[in-house]
């Protein structure tokens, strides 16, 4: 039986050992928050270019993490932050970017270490705002 390319691409951002099936494209749709202020101010072209990339870098990291455990998940966790830190002073809905960081804690090691990395985004988070 062959299996559909739509599902082979699936399983290749999220792995069938992840146990997450579809929900993290739903998750997604917190990214809109990014965007908001583009309703409320003018953006130049350089911002959107440099929003587009970010965007583009995310996407890369977020689905590249689900195929990640220990430390290079926790290198996933600080670039996903650090992308809320940089955009922190210029864009409110940055704030989206430590959300999406502390979720990918878990995969980072023992219950306990994930926790220290919550509480590290968030401080993080804290001192960016």
């Amino acid at each position: 039986m062959s299996t559909s390319p739509i599902l082979k691409f699936h399983h290749w951002l999220i792995p069938p050992r992840t146990e997450q099936g579809w929900l993290p494209y739903l998750w997604l749709v917190y990214l809109m928050f990014f965007f908001i202020e583009w309703f409320f101010r003018p953006v130049g072209g350089l911002e959107q270019f440099l929003s587009l990339l970010t965007v583009a870098t995310f996407l890369t990291l977020y689905f590249s993490g689900f195929r990640r455990r220990g430390l290079i998940a926790l290198l996933h966790v600080i670039g996903i932050a650090s992308l809320g830190a940089l955009w922190s002073g210029f864009n409110s809905g940055a704030s989206v970017y430590f959300i999406y960081a502390a979720s990918f804690a878990y995969l980072v090691g023992t219950t306990r270490l994930g926790l220290l990395v919550i509480f590290g985004v968030a401080l993080m988070a804290a001192v960016t705002a």
